[in-house]
């Protein structure tokens, strides 16, 4: 295979031939609604597996449901799960100072 380098020969036909932007298209369309953020999502994934790792007794779906769909289970089954999600957030939402080392103490 040969490749050459773009020109702009054929840009005034695409300018005639699109009307609007793709850009302008892409702003214009209809923004869909995630039922769960992708970041909560793998932060509760990675709280189950790393509790998982250390022995602990969870079961992702369950800490799924508990966590976005608001069933409840017995805080000691969710408990140490919950706390590492919060861990997470905490990390993402903070700086990395002292203060907020000693914080998360």
């Amino acid at each position: 295979m040969n490749f050459k380098i773009l020109t702009d020969r054929l840009l005034d036909d695409y300018r005639k031939a699109v009307k609007e932007s793709p850009l302008d298209k892409i702003d214009k369309s209809r923004k869909i609604e995630m039922p769960v953020d992708y970041f909560q999502f793998y932060k509760s994934v990675s709280s189950v597996y790393s509790l998982k790792i250390e022995g602990e007794d969870i079961d992702f779906d369950s800490f799924f449901k508990h966590k976005f769909l608001k069933v409840k289970f017995k805080p000691d089954y969710t408990g140490k799960a919950d706390d590492l999600y919060s861990a997470y957030d905490f990390i993402d939402n903070n700086h990395l100072t002292l203060e907020n080392v000693k914080k998360a103490q």
